[in-house]
């Protein structure tokens, strides 16, 4: 429940209630993922460009943005004790995702008058040192127990993040905020040097054609956990296939592939399917996971025109 002594910090949110879909649910139940799973919820501005924010309805889960991949996801539901009474308050953990898995914040929810479902506010997602909140538990003493990383881990294959449980609740002085657990990851410093080169684009008569994109460790170091991304301007469009581990990015306005793992020496060739309609630009770039330094920053990138 919400008191008084919440009142300045929430009124200065402004967030609404919204309800809940049918059936509605008993006053002393926890709220759960299963029983929010189709109700409208009002979602605080998240840290990652372009998630959907507002009162938004729920499906099965998901709230999903119309002709679009982005989409918001419920994951997980923990009942806390941000206010130290009865009935509990719930951290809801909630993902945005752009076609692949995205990364995840948390908002304290609670009930609100007539079965709505009342957002009490923000409470940890990706800052400057968290890429990641994983999972929640609740805390002795109220709190909630976040699993958070310092790396976006978009697939289960990719093992690279460190993690730390840290723990967040609310508090008179400053809302909510971290209270517990350590407040930054190790610093973990692998320096490498990533190549990107591209081929000379081919293209028929009907304008279709193919470009390949080159990444290659030129370092005495492993690179592992980088990201390719690559885009098209003017005339030029992706068509086909990608290649497995690519996807349509829209976070990014192109395509990228996750998850490089490069020992020295080696390299990974992309083939991207184009279509030319008229002279235009692909632009390709490689990424390196946070902490990470690269020796030769310049070859990170290229630019290719299309006549």
């Amino acid at each position: 429940m919400i008191f008084s002594r919440w009142a300045a910090t929430l009124a200065a949110t402004a967030l609404a209630s919204t309800a809940i879909a049918a059936p509605a649910l008993a006053a002393a139940a926890p709220l759960t993922v299963a029983n929010l799973q189709n109700a409208t919820i009002t979602v605080p501005p998240m840290a990652a460009s372009g998630c959907p924010h507002g009162a938004l309805k729920f499906s099965k889960g998901y709230y999903r943005v119309p002709h679009s991949a982005t989409s918001l996801h419920l994951q997980q539901a923990v009942a806390f004790n941000a206010d130290t009474d009865k009935p509990l308050e719930t951290g809801l953990l909630i993902s945005c995702d752009f076609g692949e898995a995205g990364p995840a914040e948390v908002i304290a929810v609670d009930r609100g008058a007539g079965g709505s479902v009342q957002t009490l506010g923000w409470v940890a997602g990706p800052d400057r040192n968290i890429r990641e909140v994983w999972e929640m538990k609740a805390a002795k003493g109220g709190d909630l127990l976040l699993k958070t990383g310092d790396y976006l881990q978009t697939s289960a294959r990719d093992h690279v993040a460190q993690q730390q449980w840290r723990g967040y609740g609310y508090r008179k002085a400053g809302g909510f905020q971290q209270v517990s657990g350590p407040t930054a990851f190790p610093t973990r410093h692998s320096a490498t040097d990533l190549k990107v080169k591209t081929s000379a684009p081919h293209f028929g008569k009907r304008g279709n054609g193919s470009i390949t994109i080159t990444v290659a460790n030129k370092g005495s170091k492993e690179a592992y956990g980088s990201w390719l991304h690559f885009e098209t301007l003017g005339g030029i469009t992706v068509t086909g296939a990608l290649q497995k581990g690519c996807f349509r990015e829209p976070k990014l306005r192109g395509y990228a592939c996750e998850g490089i793992r490069l020992q020295p020496g080696k390299k990974l060739v992309y083939t991207v399917a184009l279509h030319r309609a008229k002279p235009g630009t692909l632009l390709a770039d490689v990424t390196l996971l946070p902490n990470h330094d690269d020796l030769k920053p310049k070859n990170n990138a290229v630019r290719v025109t299309v006549t």
